[in-house]
């Protein structure tokens, strides 16, 4: 059985636009460096480190699951990088194939949000606990690929102040951000070739398969320009990746988001899987009457 970990830091790219490509790269290096040593301290056997991720490999599930937890710990020991805090998101899949199980890995890690550990549940619920580790049953299924079924998903407990009850109150926060179950009953087409449109005031933009990245902000090299003191420069983009949408935040003000009309979501140096539709508002909140919000929805 193979039992991949798969990690992304969340804030790099916030830290390239700041602090440039050669101290920028060296203190998002620092981050990943930290990643692959709780890695390897647990016997696990780094697969590969590109870009923002870092693809693991274990020969048993308690060690991923500790793994998992001294990762998330030690980036978080990190102190803020010129005012930038980075975080980690974390998906772990067990597979007889490996290839299979880094790409399923690929595909989970898109549902988390920053300071999650996903899993199987009905995989690594008992090597958790022998582990002594903290879980959150998130009471939600989700589906590897269209030949599959449906897999009960849970969070790992890493931050001990975090206990199951106040972790509840992150994921209704965070407004379901795993795909709804009538979402598993639309066409394979509609999985495979996700669309988004984002609407604000007049200009409304498409992103797909063809234009996978859109950028927000007040400099009018912008793809879409939002002219307001609250907004920075380069405020967030939109990303397609993994056949999911993310929101990436890089702003000084933060960003608010409405998820199916659900609570609002405050993201500020982190990233938000985005699904059905909302609003986003730039540095206010979405009820403030003096917000400059858009409008996006998947189909």
């Amino acid at each position: 059985m193979a039992i991949i970990v798969r990690g992304e830091i969340i804030g790099g790219e916030a830290l390239l636009d700041k602090l440039g490509v050669s101290e920028g790269g060296h203190a998002f290096s620092r981050c990943i460096n930290r990643v692959e040593r709780a890695a390897e301290g647990k016997r696990g056997k780094v697969l590969s480190s590109e870009g923002h991720s870092v693809v693991v490999s274990f020969e048993d599930m308690e060690s991923a699951c500790l793994s998992s937890v001294e990762m998330h710990k030690r980036v978080a020991d990190l102190p803020p990088i010129s005012g930038i805090h980075v975080s980690l998101s974390v998906a772990i899949m067990a597979d007889p194939e490996e290839q299979r199980a880094i790409e399923r890995a690929a595909r989970l890690l898109t549902r988390a949000i920053p300071g999650q550990i996903l899993c199987d549940r009905g995989m690594f619920m008992e090597a958790a606990r022998q582990a002594g580790l903290k879980t959150l049953d998130l009471q939600h299924t989700w589906q590897p690929t269209e030949d599959d079924a449906p897999i009960e998903l849970m969070d790992i407990l890493w931050n001990e102040s975090r206990t199951p009850d106040s972790a509840v109150d992150t994921v209704v926060q965070a407004g379901a951000m795993f795909t709804p179950e009538e979402d598993l009953e639309k066409p394979a087409n509609a999985m495979t070739h996700p669309r988004l449109r984002l609407c604000y005031g007049d200009k409304k933009m498409l992103l797909d398969d063809q234009a996978t990245v859109v950028t927000l902000g007040r400099d009018r090299n912008n793809d879409m320009v939002i002219a307001d003191s609250m907004v920075s420069r380069v405020h967030a983009r939109i990303v397609l990746r993994e056949r999911s949408f993310r929101l990436e935040d890089m702003s000084t003000n933060g960003t608010y988001v409405s998820l199916n009309g659900s609570h609002e979501v405050f993201v500020h140096h982190n990233s938000l899987h985005l699904h059905g539709h909302g609003v986003l508002c730039m540095g206010l909140s979405v009820h403030d009457k003096k917000a400059n919000c858009l409008e996006f929805e998947l189909f």
